[in-house]
């Protein structure tokens, strides 16, 4: 399917981990035996996939959501939540006597994160309708916490000529098989050094440019984000901000970089448009709430 015409909004679809996310907001965090008082709390919806969503969303996109799902309250929350911000949850894959993911985090004053999540029996999900979905859209991102769920649908985008973008996390099944299926891999800085077993970002990506013909970066918080494509290579300077909490800023910049993709916007133009977006989360607390809307993101590009 083609990019989204002048004036069409975007249509992307997102697959993968969708979550509850707990958020507790600390001083410092708690050494083991200890109990602290949290400042702040909020709960809200989150995962890889989930908060792609969002922001995606947020941003001007029509979202499809595809995520394994219990049959259970925690998959209710989660449904409820995505849902409010005008998501397609109705791709949804059900499976009885799963249970549905759930994360408790805690993030300190300076904006780091500690996660605890659990969730089980979400493997064995299939999106059976994964062609005809991917052919109504004009871009889409997988994580990889299900692999096989989001081989299926990189493969259907592949063969309907769809971008496919996606948020590489830690490593895990069908690593190269994935690889492969994408147009575009984007990386967090623990992701990478995992996947490749290298600590220098330039010298990483370029071994995972010998698994993948797709555009390669990894996002590295406020050091920026190093990307690898067709021989070419840079680094994306981070906007400075002052980070109230970084919990979801890599899903924000996935999020974006697949609806920039899905408008028609180049690497390069792709790449300033997540970073913005990704700085601007970080300035307000709670997780994907502080994902920016579009006004908020063209009036600080527009200052930057």
């Amino acid at each position: 399917m083609a990019t989204a015409s002048s004036g069409e909004r975007a249509r992307i679809l997102c697959a993968g981990v969708s979550t509850l996310d707990q958020i507790f907001k600390v001083q410092s965090f708690p050494v083991p035996g200890e109990k602290t008082r949290a400042t702040e709390y909020t709960e809200v919806s989150g995962g890889n996939a989930g908060n792609a969503a969002i922001v995606a969303a947020r941003l001007g996109a029509d979202v499809l959501l595809a995520s394994p799902m219990g049959e259970d309250r925690v998959g209710e929350e989660i449904r409820r939540y995505l849902e409010a911000e005008s998501i397609d949850c109705s791709h949804f894959v059900s499976l009885p006597g799963a249970m549905s993911s759930m994360s408790a985090i805690v993030v300190d004053a300076t904006g780091e994160r500690t996660i605890v999540s659990r969730r089980s029996g979400l493997d064995e999900g299939r999106l059976k309708d994964a062609d005809a979905i991917a052919a109504s859209v004009h871009a889409v991102l997988i994580d990889n916490r299900f692999p096989e769920f989001s081989l299926d649908v990189a493969l259907a985008a592949r063969r309907q000529n769809v971008p496919v973008v996606l948020d590489a996390d830690n490593p895990t099944r069908l690593t190269e098989e994935i690889f492969a299926a994408c147009t575009h891999i984007i990386f967090s800085a623990h992701g990478l050094r995992d996947t490749v077993h290298i600590d220098d970002p330039d010298a990483a990506l370029r071994k995972v440019a010998t698994m993948t013909d797709a555009y390669v970066s990894v996002t590295s918080g406020s050091a920026g984000a190093w990307w690898l494509h067709r021989g070419q290579a840079g680094r994306e300077q981070a906007f400075p901000v002052k980070a109230i909490d970084t919990l979801g800023a890599g899903d924000v910049y996935h999020g974006a970089f697949a609806l920039a993709l899905g408008e028609g916007q180049n690497e390069e133009q792709a790449r300033r448009f997540s970073s913005a977006a990704a700085a601007l989360k970080c300035m307000k607390f709670g997780g994907i709430v502080g994902a920016p809307t579009r006004a908020e993101l063209e009036a600080f590009l527009a200052k930057a």
